[in-house]
């Protein structure tokens, strides 16, 4: 059922079985508690459908996300005006301490007036060691 509700969603079968292949425990996740909620928080945030599986290709794990913690990450970017569908599965591959460190150097040099094409791309590793 999952790799039909995939592909119904717009998946095709090289995706699928990518997203198999990377992150084969999602097999085990409940269509109804882990797949429909994170598709329902990404279009409650207005991603389409092919939006949204360009961002589970790139990021399948999203999968496990809660529906708070991923409406939270959304909330963030969107008021740091970072959110993209292309970035959105590179921003939650963070853990949540990176997430934010990155986000907050992103917004101080942006408010600093440093161009920035990317907060992932543009801020240094150091930014987050301890």
């Amino acid at each position: 059922p999952k790799v039909q509700w995939l592909k119904k969603l717009g998946m095709d079968g090289t995706q699928v079985a990518k997203m198999i292949a990377n992150y084969p425990n999602f097999l085990g996740r409940n269509l109804k508690t882990s797949f429909q909620p994170t598709v329902d928080t990404l279009r409650a945030h207005d991603f389409t459908d092919t939006q949204i599986v360009s961002i589970l290709s790139r990021c399948p794990n999203l999968i496990s996300f809660s529906s708070g913690r991923l409406a939270e990450r959304i909330s963030l970017l969107e008021a740091s005006g970072f959110l993209s569908d292309s970035s959105l599965g590179t921003y939650m591959k963070l853990t949540d301490g990176v997430f934010k460190a990155r986000l907050q150097v992103a917004q101080e040099r942006q408010n600093t007036g440093k161009r920035i094409r990317s907060p992932i791309i543009a801020i240094p590793k150091r930014a987050h060691r301890r």
